[in-house]
């Protein structure tokens, strides 16, 4: 899985490209503030346990596809990047069409800041 890591100071955050999925973020004080678990599967087509993931377009079973949605098992694209933000994109394909008929078009912002982060879909 390809990884992106930001650094500012000395926080840091890592996010996968598989799911746009935020997996740590260490504080400038060198203490890891999420929880992924030691059991997380890095691999696809497995969702990632732990840390903060995209749950998109439905939560758990609450509709008729996948449990918590296809975007967290799907590769986002970095559409923009710099040293404390990265903007993924994901769109509405034939893949996605064949679980939801629908169009879309989701852009998550990650903003990796001093003494905390922005998280932003």
């Amino acid at each position: 899985m390809k990884t992106q890591q930001l650094i500012n100071k000395k926080a840091t955050l890592t996010v996968h490209e598989y799911g746009a999925h935020v997996t740590s973020w260490t504080s400038q004080s060198g203490q890891e503030r999420l929880f992924t678990s030691k059991e997380a599967i890095f691999e696809k087509p497995n969702a990632i346990r732990g840390g903060v993931p995209i749950i998109f377009p439905q939560f758990n079973e609450r509709g008729p596809i996948v449990r918590h949605g296809f975007a967290r098992n799907m590769d986002w694209q970095v559409i923009n990047r710099n040293e404390s933000k990265i903007v993924f994109e994901l769109t509405s394909n034939s893949q996605t069409k064949l679980i939801w008929p629908y169009s879309f078009r989701a852009l998550y912002k990650v903003t990796l800041n001093e003494n905390d982060i922005e998280l932003s879909l």
